[in-house]
């Protein structure tokens, strides 16, 4: 296998700005949600059910794996393959947001929980369409030996997009009213000069899908790649023990004094740390093997565990003035979350952007950050429920119950896990392709498979050499017009 060429942004730059400014866009409606979400608390203080509803809205981006597919077959090859999904998105969030600023107000009076849910499902909807298309857009942007720099750009600009939608609306620099006209009005002109200004590079034959059928099944050919599998496996298993610390912590610190307006601070100030943290991790990210970060975060965000427990056992009840000790510690257990938490997370989409096939580009992401996702949510939605359910069942405080049981359960998965991820580090690029159908004699397919198993790491197992071969270019044009205008 012909080595990587090393990264370099000589002649990037354009391509660079172009997906920071368009994961930031997707980051606004997202913070936007955030603001919402409190306020939504607020008007309904002392019960989470109303709550629970608006969190409702946040689903379609662990569901879009179900509709990638559309995405990444059916296009207008004039306009572009990435385009024709991503400026029809963001033009609809611009008029959802045009909107929003002259009803807003209105609904948090008539406290309408249930219009702005739809509403925002609405606008997650589009930005996981947007997600979709800018994630296989970015594969093609970039030189491949820069391919890990799109997670970087991911990382930067959702962390810019959602603190500019979290923050300013609730330091009330601005109505909310006029926020959301200027971010209406922002969203349609750059959607209007990207649509004007930007030209894609046009679609590869061996890398057009048949029909959306065909895309659905090259979808299902991706989940039945082992290596696939076992990735899967690592994403879905791999947060349980960081949960405690990310998800519970805070809420503890709430109950027992700690004002929320300084949780609030703390992370405003820290937002520029998650965002500089992306450029100093891309060295690392954007070579060969990404998934080394992983297992060196995954260490410190297992002790962050341990140390969340400590610290909210002998911080105690708060007292009023909050002592500097106590904010000091605070300090620093949210600095570390986010140092520990995103490098894990910008060493995982690099690694995504690096093993994807380019043929179906957007749906392999999509179906690796949706395994990514899901991930986290049961193991968050566990946790919280697991807390209660211990408490109310031995009487033992389950918050301290689930640092000790994750901490355990974390070490057992690093054993375990460990070695896998060092295998799947190492497979050939073939080993991640959807496997061509046909056109390969059976002597051409024993030299490949004897190509592979001859990469492989010592105790690996390989899968179908037809990865390597090139898909033949369709002579017949009328199917592929099927899905073109």
């Amino acid at each position: 296998m012909a080595a990587q060429a090393a990264p370099s942004l000589a002649g990037e730059y354009g391509n660079i700005a172009l997906l920071l400014l368009l994961y930031t866009l997707q980051g606004i409606p997202m913070g936007l949600f955030g603001f919402v979400n409190l306020e939504v608390k607020e008007l309904f203080k002392g019960s989470f059910s109303e709550q629970g509803t608006f969190m409702l809205a946040a689903w379609p981006f662990s569901l879009k794996l179900f509709w990638a597919p559309l995405v990444d077959s059916w296009y207008v090859e004039k306009f572009g393959r990435r385009k024709t999904w991503m400026v029809p998105a963001q033009v609809c969030i611009g008029v959802i947001l045009l909107y929003l600023s002259s009803h807003i107000d209105g609904l948090f009076d008539s406290k309408d929980v249930w219009s702005l849910t739809v509403i925002f499902f609405g606008l997650y909807f589009l930005c996981a369409t947007q997600d979709i298309a800018v994630d296989g857009w970015a594969l093609t942007m970039l030189r491949t030996e820069n391919a890990g720099y799109a997670s970087t750009c991911n990382a930067v600009g959702q962390t810019v997009g959602f603190t500019i939608g979290f923050m300013i609306p609730m330091a009330k620099v601005v109505s909310i009213s006029s926020f959301l006209l200027f971010w209406g009005i922002v969203f349609l002109a750059s959607t209007a000069a990207v649509a004007l200004m930007k030209t894609e590079k046009p679609t590869d034959p061996s890398e057009e899908i048949e029909s959306l059928q065909d895309a659905y099944v090259s979808l299902y050919r991706v989940v039945r790649l082992p290596s696939v599998q076992k990735l899967a496996l690592h994403l879905f298993t791999r947060s349980l023990t960081f949960m405690p610390a990310d998800v519970i912590a805070p809420g503890r610190l709430q109950d027992a004094g700690f004002p929320k307006e300084s949780l609030a601070s703390i992370k405003l100030v820290v937002t520029p740390l998650e965002i500089f943290m992306p450029w100093v991790l891309a060295p690392f990210t954007a070579g060969e093997r990404p998934l080394r970060v992983v297992v060196v975060s995954y260490i410190p965000r297992l002790l962050l565990t341990v140390f969340s427990g400590v610290f909210a056992y002998y911080a105690g009840d708060i007292q009023q003035p909050t002592p500097m000790l106590v904010y000091a510690g605070v300090c620093l257990l949210v600095v570390l979350q986010a140092v520990a938490s995103n490098a894990m997370f910008v060493a995982h989409m690099a690694f995504f952007a690096k093993i994807s096939d380019p043929t179906i580009g957007g749906t392999y992401m999509t179906l690796l950050n949706t395994v990514h996702n899901l991930g986290n949510m049961w193991a968050s939605t566990f946790c919280l429920k697991a807390a209660d359910y211990i408490k109310t069942a031995t009487g033992i405080d389950g918050f301290y119950a689930l640092c000790a049981g994750c901490t355990v359960y974390g070490l057992v998965w690093l054993l375990l896990f460990r070695p896998l991820l060092d295998r799947l580090s190492g497979l050939p690029s073939l080993e991640w392709r959807i496997p061509s159908e046909g056109g390969l004699e059976a002597a051409d397919d024993d030299k490949l498979t004897e190509l592979s198993a001859a990469k492989l790491p010592k105790g690996s197992t390989g899968g179908s050499a037809r990865d390597k071969t090139p898909r033949p270019v369709r002579a017949d044009s009328s199917k592929s017009q099927k899905k073109k205008s």
